[in-house]
């Protein structure tokens, strides 16, 4: 824009305050990933929730990371739904591989456990209790068996994500059913019950 004044004029510009920002900040010198700066493209949300901006290095998102999950560890699944979906964006092996080793420590996303309660046809923002869960859990595989490993998949992001030490016994339940149990020793409801026994003895000795 131009503002006069009396017989001479002043050409205003918009110029990016980072710099300055960063001077003050005493970050100026911190190492940065190349890139095409285009103000007129806001940053993705995952960046801004992670404290973040996208001209950070690998390591410095890590960084805001762990920090903003030992800061806020309430909402510590929804910053590992931004750090997964920076390193796909990023397509980053190093995020990648921070991604794999939180996962391995047993971590899981809001995205996840919404979807967990959702498998269960229940609202993750209403609480309906441990025990109401288990009973769901139950009555699952008692109707339908064949979907017993996925929902004790389910069930253990939501005994992770609750930290319930009631969600957590019955995914460790490694208790049989009658079914199960003649499956696992190649048997049948017809089979005799030395058979039986002389079946589950050389399972156990593994001979």
């Amino acid at each position: 824009m131009e503002r006069e004044f009396e017989d001479f004029s002043v050409r205003m510009e918009r110029k990016s305050a980072l710099p300055d920002l960063e001077v003050l900040l005493g970050c100026v010198h911190r190492m940065k990933r190349s890139r095409h700066v285009d103000l007129t493209i806001p940053e993705h949300p995952h960046y801004a929730s992670l404290g973040a901006i996208d001209d950070f290095i690998d390591d410095h998102v890590v960084w805001a990371y762990d920090r903003q999950c030992l800061v806020d560890p309430a909402n510590k699944p929804y910053y590992f739904d931004c750090l997964k979906g920076v390193a796909k964006g990023r397509e980053s092996e190093d995020l990648d591989t921070k991604v794999a080793i939180a996962v391995s420590a047993g971590e899981v996303g809001q995205d996840e456990i919404d979807a967990a309660y959702r498998y269960f046809g229940l609202d993750s923002v209403f609480d309906e209790g441990d025990h109401h869960i288990a009973g769901l859990y139950k009555s699952r595989i008692e109707s339908a068996p064949r979907q017993k490993d996925e929902a004790r998949e389910q069930l253990a992001v939501l005994a992770k994500s609750r930290d319930s030490m009631i969600l957590d016994e019955l995914v460790n339940d490694k208790t049989l059913t009658y079914q199960e149990a003649m499956k696992f020793l190649n048997v049948t409801a017809f089979t005799d019950a030395d058979t039986v026994v002389a079946q589950a003895t050389v399972l156990v000795s593994g001979t």
